[in-house]
């Protein structure tokens, strides 16, 4: 029995390998536990049938009469099985008879498919009597009907049955592994005890089916194993040389796992700490590829977008602080460790060690924070200047929490930083103004025009072309060792034409509420 889609002498088939086929038949006809496994096989079975509404004679067949088997007797009356049952091996041997070569009489069909003449004498009692057979003697025709396609379909199609295997290049493999490894984890994360079996989500199976190639997953396997294998696997076949960062970041996100409901339902203003724990492998294999700042990038457009809801920016900020503040302790301790006149001479790990705990010590915001090898921070600096830069330019509402990491990774004083935090907080409160009807609330006006710079006119006063701070006269901003910030400005002539509180540069299609005279 096979269907009529065919090209090539390949048909098209529901399934998605012959491994997911082979689970079906064996739940078909598992001889222990049938009233679990045979619901579960119906249950595919419809799923195959919603993929494919034009199934393999065989398996519509097999539809049918197990449709009819695992009715609930409890909650049905005597009659209407009867009636159920009836329908079903009706419709069976009309199947068998339309698959035929030649149209001809049900006993010849039955003749032909090796079929009993009595489930033929029992069919046209069903059809043409006015007492349907009694429920015993459909019990049986329907066990008959499910005994041949075991015997005239599915054992026949086991021994014959391969896989048409379309070839994924690199690339997509190392994606379906890694939004394979972030599904893993959340499952990891929710529920700790269960093994990949008792998941019973086919599409991981799938997923698995794809890669085995990369690494293999047995199903029998504990979810904590199958996530460290997966994640060692990651580790070996991504590379910075050959492996496309911006693939790898997406697919991290569009996993969705970062951003489960289940997690941030009850947490607003923080990320678990343990939830944060059980992600630091990856974003430390992210890290040390130098792939980290591409993820960065991305959680920064999620944060700047117009068009995404609120509640994936806020996670997304969330996020950004965890890294942020990992990067910020990795900072200080690769600036600390490089000022060590000797320490070529000295134990590099048990050093870091040492500095990793009287920076904590002094910082202790930093304790609880994302920990990451002080090795390849010389790589990722250069990106991340430009990245830190960029969410000062476009800071938002959701952008203002990472403020308190990016001005020390830019390696601000403590004075400067407050200068920046305090006008980018303006700039925030006015981009606020500006969303409301301003001439409901004329006591806005005022202020809002104050603060009507864009960040990056901000920017333009704050760091020069050549991203040095200017210097301030300002007392308590004169360290020699910090980076400062304001300095007075000698050629006036740049302010010529200029009205009153503008700068040059300012137009008024950025600043709207500007008022030009």
């Amino acid at each position: 029995m096979t269907s009529p889609q065919k090209h090539s002498g390949k048909i098209l088939v529901p399934w998605f390998n012959t491994n997911e086929w082979k689970y079906v038949y064996n739940l078909i006809f598992n001889e222990s536990n049938t009233h679990i496994s045979k619901p579960r096989a119906l249950q595919l079975l419809h799923m195959w049938k919603a993929r494919t509404p034009r199934l393999p004679s065989g398996v519509e067949g097999t539809l049918i009469i197990l449709e009819a088997m695992v009715q609930d007797e409890e909650h049905i009356s005597e009659e209407t099985l009867r009636v159920l049952y009836g329908a079903a091996i009706m419709r069976f041997l009309n199947l068998c008879g339309a698959c035929g070569d030649k149209q001809g009489t049900f006993y010849r069909t039955a003749k032909q498919n090796n079929l009993p003449d009595w489930l033929i004498d029992l069919r046209h009692d069903i059809a043409h009597d006015q007492i349907v057979p009694s429920r015993g003697m459909l019990e049986i025709g329907l066990e008959v009907c499910l005994d041949w396609l075991k015997r005239e379909y599915w054992e026949k199609q086991e021994a014959g049955m391969t896989d048409y295997v379309i070839s994924f290049n690199p690339d997509r493999k190392i994606e379906v592994a890694m939004k394979l490894y972030c599904q893993i984890n959340l499952i990891q994360y929710l529920d700790k005890s269960k093994s990949l079996i008792e998941l019973d989500d086919q599409t991981l199976m799938e997923k698995f089916e794809i890669i085995k190639d990369i690494v293999l997953i047995d199903s029998s396997m504990h979810i904590k194993d199958a996530a460290a294998l997966l994640l060692k696997a990651l580790n070996s076949y991504i590379t910075s040389a050959n492996t496309n960062g911006e693939l790898i970041s997406e697919a991290v996100l569009e996993s969705g796992s970062l951003f489960s409901m289940e997690i941030f339902k009850d947490f607003s203003e923080t990320i678990p700490n343990d939830f944060v724990n059980i992600w630091e492998p990856l974003l430390n294999l992210l890290y040390g590829k130098n792939m980290l700042i591409q993820l960065i990038k991305k959680l920064i457009d999620i944060i700047g977008s117009d068009t995404l809801e609120k509640p994936k920016k806020r996670v997304a900020s969330l996020w950004l602080t965890e890294i942020l503040g990992g990067l910020v302790l990795t900072k200080n301790i690769y600036d600390a460790y490089h000022k060590l006149p000797n320490r070529h001479k000295l134990n590099k790990n048990l050093v870091k060690v040492t500095l990793k705990g009287a920076i904590q010590n002094e910082n202790p915001e930093l304790k609880q924070v994302l920990d990451f090898n002080i090795d390849y921070y010389e790589d990722i600096r250069p990106d991340l200047d430009a990245v830190t830069l960029n969410v000062i330019e476009n800071a938002n509402s959701f952008a203002s929490q990472l403020m308190q990491y990016i001005v020390r990774l830019r390696g601000l004083s403590e004075c400067s930083a407050d200068y920046v935090k305090e006008i980018v907080e303006k700039y925030i409160r006015s981009e606020n103004v500006n969303e409301t009807r301003l001439e409901d609330h004329p006591n806005l006006i005022e202020s809002s025009l104050q603060t009507s710079l864009n960040n990056a006119e901000m920017l333009n006063v704050l760091f020069g072309e050549d991203e040095t701070q200017l210097s301030t006269d300002m007392n308590e901003c004169s360290d020699n060792n910090s980076k400062q910030i304001f300095s007075r400005v000698e050629d006036t002539s740049i302010f010529e034409g200029c009205p009153l509180g503008v700068f040059k540069g300012q137009d008024r299609d950025n600043n709207p509420l500007l008022h030009f005279q």
